[in-house]
Formats: C-alpha cells, structure tokens, sequence
C-alpha cells in the first residue's frame, strides 16, 4: 500500500483506482497526508469516535478517498467511520470567491455589511439593544443563507435576499418568531392567558365553531418536525431543516394576514394562541438546530 520511491514513501493509488500521493517527501518530512494520519490516529486513541466529518470543499473529495484508504490500512477502526461531507464553492452575486486570485471576502466583512444593513431596516424605536439585535439578526440570516442550500451545492450569496423580511431568507424566519412574541406578549396579559399557554393546557377542537385549512395546514406541518429533523440528521444535510422552517413560517404568515387572533371569539382566540405559541416554540428548537439564536423583537 505505502512503498518507498527515491526517498520518499507514497501511496500507489494507481493500482486501485485512486490517486498516486506521497506522504513523506524525499527529505523525510510528512505532507497533508502524513499530518491527517497522525490526526486520525489522535483522534482514535484518545475519542474512539463513532465517526468524523470532514466539512471540506467537494474539490478535495478525491484527496480523501485516498486518506479513507490508507488509514483502513494503518488504523483498521477507522474503517467506515471517516467520511467526507463536501460543500460547492461560495460565490458573491458578482462572481467566485478565490484565494489565489485575491477576490476573497472575510466572513467577518460579511457579517458586518449584513449587520448594517439589518440594522438600516430596523425603524422600531420600541427595540432595546438595537445594535446588539442587528448583529444576531445578521449573523442568523448569514448562517441560513449558507445552510440552506443543499449540501454539495454551490453558495451564491446575495445580500439583498439574505436580509428579505419576506422571502427564503433567515431574517424572514426571524421576523415570523418575533412576530408571534408580540401577539403573545399583547394577549396574555390582558386576558390571562399566560398560565394557559405555559401549562400547554389541550383544547378540544370540538369547542370550536370550525377549524379553517390555514389552521389546519399548521397543525399538519408542526406534525412533520421530528420527519424533517430525523432526514437532516440521516442525510447530514441541514438544508432539509431550513426548508422545513420556510414552510411553517409561510403557513404561519398566511394564516396570521387571513385569520384573527387577538379579536377572535374565546374559544377561537384561545385555541390561535396555542397554535401560534406551538410554531414560536418549533421555530425556535429548528433555528437551534442550525444555530441561529430568535431575538424578542425585530
């Protein structure tokens, strides 16, 4: 598998199907290759892990083929347990971001541009720590503008539809849970709902006069959560969270500019409360799970 050639010792991909590539060089000093195996066998002695992700660009896919091969050789548990999760190239709209030509954009200037102009649109004066909201904002809607295409995929990243209040954009998942926080903060305390929503006390739908299609494509979409998580985690593809988050956010939204809430009958009213504070509650755990952090208000 591994044989000496002049000096250095390589690794006769050729004769498997793979790439040739040395892991010592003629002077005896280790290359990628060489320090990925001294990784690997770091992590195998001191986590016997179940398995490791390498999140690397899909150009190094046949790199790590070769990685994989070798160390089922030198490091027979690791068999099965390495595995490459590739990502497309992230572009601006005006084209590739490249090191070797010198167009590269830090993610610390993106997220400050995204910052400012979040922070442009904010005209509620009612917002505490405005500043402070702006950058989770902008750092959610960075993040989902990335996780949200599917895995393998190229990233165009465009800022105008990554700060949309209205569209496929992180902002706008943002805005849909601050949205329902301040239905929730002006019910409750005038009517005393607060120890009814808390307690999650079960309402018997056949209290209400009719339950429309835009509750009832909420209460089917909450149903499909532990569906949408489970395939991310399957697939390790977060996109399928993210779209999972747009749908209830949209049927959310078509439900709150086609229905009353807060001048419904009581049982009506009651029963939109707990609905809507359901989806709050699932927004919430799915932003979690791609690591954007709901703010109170937008």
């Amino acid at each position: 598998m591994l044989t000496q050639s002049k000096g250095a010792v390589i690794f006769e991909g050729s004769k498997c199907g793979l790439h040739d590539r040395v892991f010592l060089n003629s002077l005896g000093l280790p290359t990628y290759e060489a320090k990925d195996l001294a990784l690997a066998k770091k992590h195998f002695t001191e986590y016997d892990p179940d398995e490791i992700l390498h999140v690397v660009a899909i150009e190094q896919t046949e790199y790590f083929k070769v990685l994989f091969k070798v160390l089922e050789e030198v490091i027979p548990k690791s068999k099965g347990k390495e595995k490459h999760l590739s990502f497309g190239w992230v572009s601006l709209k005006d084209g590739k971001m490249s090191s070797r030509t010198g167009n590269v954009v830090l993610g610390e200037w993106l997220i400050d541009e995204t910052t400012n102009k979040i922070s442009d649109m904010m005209t509620d004066d009612k917002v505490a720590d405005k500043e402070e909201v702006a950058k989770a904002v902008a750092l959610g809607a960075v993040k989902y503008s990335f996780l949200k295409t599917g895995i393998k995929n190229d990233i165009i990243f465009n800022f105008e539809e990554t700060i949309s209040m209205s569209g496929d954009s992180g902002a706008y998942l943002l805005y849909t849970v601050a949205r329902i926080k301040s239905i929730l903060a002006k019910a409750c305390l005038p009517i005393g709902m607060a120890g009814k929503l808390k307690s999650k006390k079960k309402l018997d739908l056949s209290d209400l006069k009719e339950v429309f299609v835009e509750e009832k494509e909420i209460l089917l979409k909450l149903a499909e959560f532990p569906e949408a998580t489970l395939a991310a985690a399957e697939q390790t593809d977060p996109s399928k969270i993210a779209k999972y988050l747009l749908d209830l956010s949209q049927a959310f939204n078509n439900f709150y500019h086609t229905r009353q809430i807060l001048k419904a009958e009581t049982k009506e009213q009651e029963f939109r409360l707990m609905l809507i504070k359901a989806v709050e509650e699932t927004m919430i755990k799915g932003l979690n799970l791609l690591g954007i952090e709901a703010v109170e208000k937008m």
